[in-house]
């Protein structure tokens, strides 16, 4: 049904993710939601016409739903719109990059902005060590392992650290990286 009115399937993300602010903010403009699109379908033609009509911000802040345009470049996993958008110096953070296959840009990162490495991101405000526990990706947990990630960081929400993440994931191969982790340290 969602095809057969030009819905496109962009991926497993909330683009639009509905939380209380996203609520309070209200309908978000018909150029943030065309700027949200052109992201999530790599079409850097129409970033570009709208790159003209948009102020800077529009393009380097959150989005309505709270994700930066790199993040739904990487969840929407379009590298061209990531390209399009580091150029004009927007800042990926560390899942995004991962999820299009950049761990050389990554290694890059950590060296040239450690502070990345526990830079926390979306509403949420967790760390990339978080989120490598709840997007299952245990490459990148071990890459931010190894680049020196502060594992004792704890999520405002909940309390936890990434091994309390993971315990609570049930992630078994996480868990004993993040042990081992904490008594090779």
């Amino acid at each position: 049904v969602y095809r057969r009115v030009g819905f496109v399937d962009l991926g497993p993300s909330w683009f639009w993710f509905c939380d209380k602010q996203a609520l309070a903010a209200g309908k978000p403009s018909a150029k943030a939601m065309e700027l949200v699109m052109a992201v999530g379908r790599g079409d850097t033609a129409a970033l570009d016409r709208l790159a003209r009509r948009l102020p800077r911000a529009a393009l380097l802040g959150e989005t309505p739903g709270g994700l930066t345009l790199p993040r739904i470049a990487g969840l929407a996993r379009q590298p061209a719109a990531m390209r399009w958008l580091l150029q004009r110096d927007a800042q990926p953070d560390v899942l995004s990059l991962w999820q299009l296959g950049g761990r050389e840009e990554l290694v890059r990162l950590f060296r040239e902005r450690p502070e990345s490495l526990n830079a926390r991101h979306t509403r949420m405000r967790i760390t990339p060590a978080h989120e490598a526990v709840l997007h299952n990706q245990p490459e990148l947990l071990r890459l931010l392992i190894d680049a020196g990630a502060d594992l004792s960081v704890k999520d405002p929400t909940h309390h936890g650290t990434p091994l309390g993440w993971a315990h609570h994931f049930g992630r078994g191969d996480m868990i004993a990286m993040l042990k081992d982790a904490a008594e090779n340290r």
